[in-house]
């Protein structure tokens, strides 16, 4: 599914492309692993886009994707997973293991 198909227009695409080449080489905000050209990343949103945020910063892909913002009532997005904020080991392990496969 593209960016676009996902509801994310021409500006997200643009501050992604902007944000991209300054974020290689920095740690990832949610894992603290660096990250590098190669690997997937996104634009991920500090607050987030359901609250009205725009993508601010980007992150390895795997470690923005199993991670959502809970609905009202603690209902998750559907096909989203719940965020790992209740074990921060278990979410770092499953990010750093992407990392080492790709």
């Amino acid at each position: 599914m593209t960016t676009t198909q996902r509801g994310y227009g021409s500006p997200h695409q643009r501050r992604r492309a902007r944000l991209l080449p300054l974020a290689i080489g920095k740690p990832c905000d949610l894992c603290g692993e660096t990250m590098h050209a190669e690997q997937k990343l996104d634009l991920d949103h500090t607050i987030s886009a359901m609250l009205g945020g725009i993508g601010d910063r980007i992150v390895h892909a795997k470690c923005n994707r199993g991670r959502s913002t809970p609905l009202p009532g603690g209902r998750v997005r559907a096909g989203a997973t719940p965020p790992d904020n209740h074990d921060p080991d278990r979410f770092l392990a499953k990010c750093t293991a992407t990392e080492k496969s790709v």
